[in-house]
């Protein structure tokens, strides 16, 4: 289940879902998962797996948050 970032005020969570995924303000939605896309693969947790465990949690950490930002992303009005 996906959680919207802890934030109160709406803009101020999307333009930190934007931040996770390397993108501004303006950024359109085929950007967003274009960004996904490339963010996903540097951190996803099957290419630590030769580094540990504690390196393959920390990458799982690290792709749950960017699938969150980009779920938010997509949900979320402009």
């Amino acid at each position: 289940m996906s959680k919207q970032p802890h934030v109160d005020d709406p803009r101020i969570a999307r333009i930190k879902a934007l931040a996770m995924l390397g993108l501004d303000e303006e950024a359109t939605e085929d950007e967003i998962r274009q960004a996904f896309r490339r963010v996903s693969k540097v951190h996803h947790p099957d290419h630590f797996q030769p580094l540990g465990e504690e390196a393959t949690q920390a990458a799982t950490q690290a792709f749950r948050r960017i699938k969150e930002a980009y779920d938010f992303l997509l949900r979320s009005p402009r």
